[in-house]
């Protein structure tokens, strides 16, 4: 979740995926095994951390969000922040468990992730491991704090993102809920994934894709034409044509030619 692989993924190159090892795989299907039997499972990842404490989870939120995957018939497994591993106790979220596990070994949170029917989040350090595995199906909330400089709309943008889209690398399924506001609505698109889940409905038809050119306005807005055109140069594109991949309505992608006017050489 920074400027080059957003670059990159706009210019059509391939991201290249974190995979979960064999052994962490294994080692966390007897976890839920254990706990889950053969119900299937969410995980909701918080950020309570000691810096930055507004971009920090809504804890009624997400015990909200809990309760409305297990009264579904999902399990919930609950990962606290790191900071707090030890702290949190059983039971912190009623009825979830909490795999304290996969919190110490980046391994095992990977395998679990992996594993898991659909993982949640504040945005941080952990839920971006989401972005960069393609067997991660995810929604993560509060992208955008504005009195955070490093987490406000004009970073982000930035950054390289097409703010109120979803920004994922690969084509699986991916929600960005970018601001509080956005949060009111988390409950409805959690409904919506429960119903194409059950149905083995086209979990990807839900998703609202990033334009590739929007990467490209959203960094020279930013930077300014200057700059972004050293950018662009650097990493091979001295020409303002570029060819990315463009998500169409069949959920393919195709070779679309794209312009920068004011990229100009």
């Amino acid at each position: 979740m920074s400027l080059t692989p957003n670059l990159n993924h706009a210019l059509g190159y391939t991201i290249p995926s974190i995979r979960a090892p064999q052994l962490a795989l294994d080692f966390v299907r007897r976890i839920i095994e254990r706990v889950c039997g053969g119900s299937k499972f969410v995980t909701i990842t918080l950020r309570e951390t000691s810096y930055d404490v507004e971009r920090n989870s809504d804890e009624n939120l997400w015990r909200s969000v809990s309760e409305h995957f297990r009264k579904n018939g999902y399990r919930v497994l609950l990962l606290p922040d790191y900071e707090r591993v030890f702290e949190t106790p059983d039971g912190y979220f009623e009825g979830a468990y909490t795999c304290r596990e996969c919190v110490l070994d980046l391994r095992l949170r990977f395998a679990l992730y992996e594993l898991a029917s659909l993982n949640l989040g504040q945005v941080g350090g952990p839920t971006a491991c989401l972005c960069y595995d393609d067997a991660c199906k995810y929604l993560i909330s509060g992208l955008i704090t504005e009195d955070n400089s490093l987490a406000n709309q004009d970073y982000r943008r930035g950054m390289g993102f097409d703010i109120g889209k979803d920004n994922g690398y690969f084509e699986t399924y991916n929600k960005w809920l970018w601001t509080r506001e956005d949060e009111r609505e988390i409950l409805r698109i959690c409904d919506r994934f429960i119903d194409a889940d059950s149905t083995s409905g086209e979990l990807e038809s839900l998703v609202n894709p990033a334009s590739p050119i929007a990467a490209f306005e959203a960094i020279e807005t930013h930077f300014g034409p200057d700059v972004s055109k050293a950018f662009f140069s650097k990493m091979g594109r001295s020409a303002p044509i570029f060819v990315n991949k463009e998500y169409n309505i069949a959920g393919e992608h195709e070779n679309t030619p794209r312009y920068v006017p004011s990229l100009k050489t």
